[in-house]
């Protein structure tokens, strides 16, 4: 199944949809991307059933040309959504207003802010 995401960056309808499926995905515009790096994103898993740990972090892939042939370069996703989320955390905005401010979900700030404390971001 293929779909798409709403306005504010998270699956449009009902959640129902996702019950059924083993992994879900989420494909996100690097932090520092200009139209000009072309095809270039962050792979994002929000559901795993199957795989867990490493190999359900995110990765960022980026499509490239070598030698005349198509292929994808994996490349390091940096923080910087994160760093962004506690910063605008310790300036004492809340949730709904990072969300609006960086154009992303409630959800998404809490799972930024979450694992930033689990790395000692903040």
């Amino acid at each position: 199944m293929l779909h798409h995401s709403g306005k504010n960056g998270s699956s449009r309808g009902t959640s129902r949809r996702h019950d059924a499926l083993d992994t879900v995905i989420k494909l996100d515009r690097p932090s520092a991307y200009n139209q000009s790096d072309g095809a270039k994103f962050e792979v994002q898993f929000e559901k795993t059933r199957h795989f867990f740990g490493p190999e359900a972090e995110p990765i960022g892939l980026e499509y490239c040309v070598e030698g005349g042939i198509a292929c994808w370069n994996e490349f390091e996703i940096t923080n910087e959504k994160e760093v962004e989320v506690v910063k605008l955390t310790t300036e004492g905005m809340n949730q709904v207003e990072i969300a609006s401010h960086l154009g992303i979900s409630q959800g998404e700030v809490s799972k930024r802010l979450k694992s930033a404390l689990a790395t000692g971001l903040c």
